[in-house]
């Protein structure tokens, strides 16, 4: 069971399909792309949508506690 445990004490449980304390850092431009090719009706799958996020992101974990990244 993977934890963190943050400066402030309190312990991330990193365990879970979907933790809640994980975050994805997207570039904006990125973002703003997406935003374009949902805006011109083009057909976006689940897969390619979370690829595109994927290429570019940066995972952080932000404390539940204090908010500290």
């Amino acid at each position: 069971m993977p934890k963190f445990r943050c400066q402030c004490g309190n312990v991330l449980n990193l365990s879970e399909i979907w933790p809640e304390c994980e975050r994805r850092l997207v570039p904006i431009t990125r973002v703003g792309g997406l935003a374009d090719l949902l805006d011109s009706n083009v057909p976006v799958t689940g897969e390619q949508f979370y690829e595109s996020i994927d290429e570019v992101s940066m995972v952080v974990y932000r404390c539940s506690n204090c908010g500290r990244l």
